[in-house]
């Protein structure tokens, strides 16, 4: 008897842990085909920013190094780059230390012409997927659906992306 007592409670949890590693780790991230869903975040000034209904690229960085690395980029590009090219740009602070953002890294974000869309708390960034050191580049149709995510590092393919080349047909 206390054999099979033993046996019912490994099985017991041997299919709950199975089950518990089963789920689908993705099913809260957004995927293409998904509506993506307004936002409303502060910008680097303080003021509530939300998701504008003409945004064709939502650029989000969850990487300080590549954060700043995209920021060097764009102060090359006109102020108005972004939003030209239908683009946001949103980067993940959560991590940051409110001291150093108070004291430092916002002071400095108030300087760039750019728009930047800040995640500072909560839940809101959760549902991206993420690859490490990678901007996660989400593209948009007019009805905000999304048509393609992509995970891109390189500063050419971003401005691919962001503003895509058309090719000249040789006649």
């Amino acid at each position: 008897m206390r054999l099979f007592v033993l046996i019912a409670v490994v099985c017991l949890c041997f299919s709950t842990h199975a089950r518990l590693f089963a789920e689908d780790e993705t099913a809260d991230l957004i995927k293409v085909n998904d509506v993506f869903d307004t936002y409303s975040l502060e910008d680097q000034f303080g003021e509530i920013q939300t998701l504008r209904k003409d945004t064709k690229t939502v650029i989000a960085s969850f990487d300080m190094k590549l954060s700043k690395s995209f920021h060097k980029w764009l102060k090359i590009k006109e102020d108005s780059y972004l939003d030209d090219n239908k683009a946001e740009y949103i980067i993940d602070i959560r991590g940051m230390p409110k001291i150093i953002t108070y004291l430092f890294a916002g002071p400095k974000m108030k300087k760039y012409g750019f728009p930047i869309r800040l995640i500072k708390e909560g839940e809101y960034g959760d549902e991206f997927p993420k690859q490490e050191k990678m901007f996660t580049v989400i593209t948009l149709n007019a009805d905000r659906t999304i048509s393609d995510i992509s995970f891109i590092d390189d500063f050419d393919e971003l401005a691919n992306q962001i503003s895509p080349k058309f090719k000249e047909y040789e006649w």
